[in-house]
């Protein structure tokens, strides 16, 4: 990880490299979470909350 005096700012606005990293690897996530979902949706797979059945969902 990351230490403190790693994430100090940086002059003129800029990013420390620590902190585009970290960046980075956050939005790397964010796809991979979202491309997981959408291959559940393409593939008909449906969260625990959610029913074949929209008259069933207790939402």
């Amino acid at each position: 990880m990351a230490t403190p005096k790693n994430n100090r700012p940086v002059p003129n606005g800029k990013l420390s490299i620590e902190q585009v990293q970290q960046k980075l690897k956050d939005q790397t996530e964010a796809w991979k979470k979202l491309l997981e979902n959408l291959e559940k949706l393409k593939s008909g797979q449906r969260g625990p909350h959610q029913t074949s059945n929209p008259e069933n969902n207790t939402k």
